[in-house]
């Protein structure tokens, strides 16, 4: 193994398979492959036993061009993990390689493939030099990760690198457009399958004979070029009379290929047998290894046993440059396993199973011991070591080697084991399945007490249980005193080792202190752990619940000067999510009172640490920042991270994604003043569920505003239905800056529905708060919605400076919504345009001729053409 990062990867997947001494070469082959540099992606697509991996393995060996090999699993499906063999592949010709891609790896979120891919093909220039990777066994990936990034890859073809895909069928790839789009090389079973000639060539190496022309011919039309067919009747025919035994061959060989396994072990001694049967249930091996599988009970060393192999020229595959690691041909391997199951009984397969468990165990390789342990029938065993290995994972938010080890286990274990069930439930709310983990973590706490586990063990995992029962009760139930008990509970019963957890059991203490109106002690308590609390897991969860607090409070000088702390914070410990948290928050307090520009900057820093926070939070900034693009009318800005938002959701899915989804992408639609596009994506009669609002968002205020544009008395009615729920709502949790919009909607409908005096007191109950807190922008979210409201209120109260700047920010000719761009004769002037220049002139005293000169200057202003359609603008602005 070698190291990587703060884990460590299999080195024997990044070598190509040694060429055997019975390997025949194929001129046109190499010439065929020569081609290469034509064409982004190489496809080697033909069935098992074809020679694909020794083929291009030989011609690897005959290029001056630096390579990189990658034989795959199906423990590679997941992203990161290919990602880290990727980057450990590419390091043994460049070390310097991937350095960008190694934060991707360590980062805790998923990265869409569109970014991978820019990263990864960005790096494969820097290299400026030619650069050949090959995949080996493709057809063991399904991830739609993975094959999006290829995808993406040969769309946008590298100057200097070239793919390889060997694989059994053909990948997920669209292959008839890279055919039409000369983008392909295709190595199918026709070039790869033996000729009579090639047949005799191997015969020759292989047993050190010549056979006649009739007899190759016939071998060669009984297997039908399949190398594989060729090589198991070799191993187990001898030389001597080989011509003979060859005349009585009828057929493909895949019938009788179980036959001619029995003939071969049939030559074996028992010894021997054992041993090559036993090691089939290994995926790969080595000396130490083999000695360990069969205990006490070798009578042959596992270096003799190797031996052995390699000198009876079997389908035995060298996996790395040091002769240390080496597997079985695939179809050699699952012929093997079929024989084994006659050979040994379930009991003692078991055995070796658990066998290979403890020695992979001891060797730190997690994910075969887990594997073998739950092949053994030793589900305690695999429990055990994965609750050994989890916690650090998820202290360390490697989500990806987490759901990889949670695999292994079936849905019924996942859901009836409590640690398992418990890794699940984190791994919903990363996953932003929040609302599936929320039924059912209820039944996870009687798990726990009903298993068979030692105290402190059954201590920590009921702490995860009340800290995930919280997130539950916080959200969804809303019982803000049980989220209290159920915290002090989960501080008391958690292990100092399990800091994420600590963590997050201190979000929702502060979180649920906030809404019981008990802000105050919560700032302090947090700050007293943050004093008393050394690690940076903990202290950047704690830190990130107080920006929390004073964002729901809207209190935007708080929530500077906490947000300046994360940033230092994350910069002194050098803690990339809390750099992210800090630049999100710090954006959120400059978008509070309007300084655009500033909250652009932080935001946009916020999201160039994207993979290095949960995808809420991606979210939040992503849809903060295409808001704050809107109000700056930068709409292309706005559009580009409205599809990275989408992208986001496509990856991640879950229903709490999607719920923020469509509120993002409808209010956008409302601040670009297209209510009908917001109204599509609410859909027909769309009912949201009432939920705390962390986030910049909230689909029911989206659906409020559509109701409000529409303006009809049964729109109003139905919004103002649902704004006092909200107002109620808001209210009871203590959501200030959440109850603020409420009310200000609230204002806007009875202005709507013509009782102007109503609208005016609600509105001023909202903007004590907006002045108190310089909350600008809690105006300017409602566009022109409130822009007669704002106008009326300046003319019963006189300008304000809030008011003033929500004005201009909704609109660029603000000072004419406002009148200042008027002069004193020309606001005389507006009311009076229905009349002719003489009649205006008489009225205000002047010469006819300094009207028209008005008159003039008010059409420029109001970009209109004639006192008809002035007189509409001036009222459709609320100017007269």
């Amino acid at each position: 193994m070698q190291d990587f990062g703060e884990h460590q990867i299999l080195s024997t997947k990044i070598f190509a398979p040694r060429i055997p001494s019975d390997f025949v070469a194929r001129k046109y082959l190499l010439d065929k492959l020569d081609r290469y540099t034509d064409f982004p992606l190489v496809l080697v697509s033909a069935p098992a036993g074809y020679g694909k991996s020794t083929t291009v393995s030989h011609w690897l060996s005959k290029q001056d061009v630096p390579y990189a090999w990658i034989s795959l699993g199906e423990e590679d499906n997941e992203l990161t993990s290919f990602l880290e063999y990727l980057v450990a592949s590419i390091r043994k010709q460049y070390p310097n390689f991937g350095h960008e891609l190694e934060q991707i790896i360590r980062a805790p979120a998923d990265t869409p493939a569109l970014e991978v891919a820019k990263v990864f093909l960005n790096e494969i220039e820097k290299l400026n030099d030619k650069f050949i990777l090959v995949l080996d066994d493709y057809h063991l990936i399904h991830n739609e990760g993975i094959s999006d990034l290829l995808e993406l890859f040969v769309k946008y073809p590298s100057r200097f690198a070239h793919l390889v895909l060997i694989t059994r069928s053909d990948p997920s790839l669209p292959i008839h457009l890279y055919r039409v789009n000369n983008k392909v090389l295709e190595i199918r079973t026709d070039d790869l399958a033996f000729t009579t000639d090639f047949t005799s060539e191997y015969i020759q190496k292989s047993l050190n004979a010549t056979i006649s022309e009739s007899t190759s011919l016939k071998l060669n039309n009984s297997v039908e070029g399949w190398i594989s067919g060729l090589k198991m009747i070799v191993i187990s025919t001898s030389a001597k009379n080989f011509d003979e035994k060859v005349l009585h061959l009828q057929g493909l060989p895949t019938s009788y290929l179980p036959d001619l396994i029995q003939n071969f072990l049939k030559n074996q001694t028992n010894e021997m047998k054992r041993f090559i049967l036993s090691s089939s249930i290994l995926k790969q091996f080595n000396s130490s290894l083999c000695d360990h599988l069969l205990g006490n009970e070798n009578q042959i060393s596992g270096k003799a046993f190797i031996e052995y192999l390699e000198k009876s020229n079997l389908f035995i595959i060298e996996l790395d440059d040091k002769s240390n690691w080496y597997r079985y041909h695939y179809l050699f391997g699952e012929l093997l396993g079929q024989e084994l199951k006659s050979f040994a009984s379930p009991e003692e397969i078991n055995g070796l199973n658990y066998n290979a468990a403890t020695w992979y165990e001891k060797n730190d390789y997690i994910n075969f011991a887990i594997e073998h342990y739950l092949k053994s029938d030793n589900v305690k065993a695999a429990i055990s070591l994965f609750t050994r290995y989890r916690i650090e994972l998820l202290s360390e938010q490697k989500w990806g080697q987490l759901s990889l080890l949670l695999d292994f286990f079936t849905e019924k274990q996942i859901n009836n084991i409590g640690v398992l069930a418990l890794t699940k439930s984190w791994l919903q709310i990363y996953k932003g399945h929040v609302f599936e983990m929320f039924d059912s973590i209820g039944s996870v706490e009687g798990i726990i007490i009903n298993e068979d586990n030692d105290e402190s063990l059954r201590k920590g995992l009921l702490g995860e249980f009340y800290t995930l029962f919280m997130y539950k009760q916080y959200h969804f139930d809303q019982k803000y005193d049980l989220v209290l008990e159920y915290g002090e509970k989960a501080l008391l019963l958690l292990p100092e080792k399990h800091v994420y957890p600590i963590g997050y059991a201190w979000i929702f203490i502060g979180g649920a202190l906030q809404v019981l109106d008990r802000t105050e002690e919560a700032i302090t308590r947090l700050y007293k752990t943050i004093d008393n609390e050394n690690d940076v897991v903990i202290n950047n969860l704690v830190l990130l619940i107080i920006n929390y607090i004073f964002w729901i409070e809207g209190n935007s000088a708080q929530l500077k000067k906490s947000a300046k702390k994360l940033l230092d914070f994350g910069n002194k410990s050098n803690n990339l999510e809390g750099i992210a948290h800090g630049h999100l928050f710090m954006g959120m307090s400059h978008y509070l009172v309007a300084e655009l520009d500033q909250a652009a900057s932080h935001l946009e820093e916020a999201l160039l640490l994207k993979n290095h926070t949960i995808g809420v939070h991606v979210f939040f900034a992503s849809s903060a920042l295409a808001s704050t693009y809107l109000f700056l009318k930068n709409y292309k800005k706005s559009d580009q991270v409205i599809i990275n938002i989408e992208a986001l959701v496509n990856n991640r899915g879950g229903q709490a994604f999607r719920s923020i989804w469509t509120a993002v992408h409808a209010e956008l639609q409302m601040q670009k003043g297209e209510p009908q596009n917001a109204e599509n994506w609410l859909g027909e009669d769309p009912e949201f569920q009432i939920i705390p609002v962390a986030n910049h968002v909230d689909a029911n205020m989206s659906l409020i505003k559509v109701l409000l544009f529409e303006g009809s008395k049964e729109s109003l009615k139905k919004a103002l239905v649902l704004i006092e729920k909200l107002v109620t709502y808001y209210k009871k949790i203590n959501s200030k800056r959440s109850f603020t919009t409420a009310v200000m909607a609230k204002s806007i409908c009875y202005y709507q529905s013509g009782n102007h005096l109503r609208s005016a007191q609600i509105f001023e109950e909202a903007f004590i708060y907006v002045q108190k807190f310089k909350t600008t922008i809690l105006l300017v979210e409602f566009g022109n919605l409130i822009v007669p409201i704002i106008q009326h209120y300046q003319l019963e109260r006189g300008a304000n400076e809030i008011l003033t700047r929500s004005l201009m920010i909704i609109n660029k000719d603000a000072s004419i919504l406002t009148g200042e761009a008027f002069t004193l004769r020309e606001r005389e002037i507006l009311p009076l345009l229905g009349l002719a220049n003489k009649e205006i002139a008489d009225q205000l005293f002047i010469a006819e001729k300094t009207v028209k000169r008005h008159k003039n200057s008010i059409f420029k202003k109001l970009q209109v053409k004639n006192r008809k359609e002035a007189h509409i603008k001036a009222e459709e602005l609320n100017l007269i």
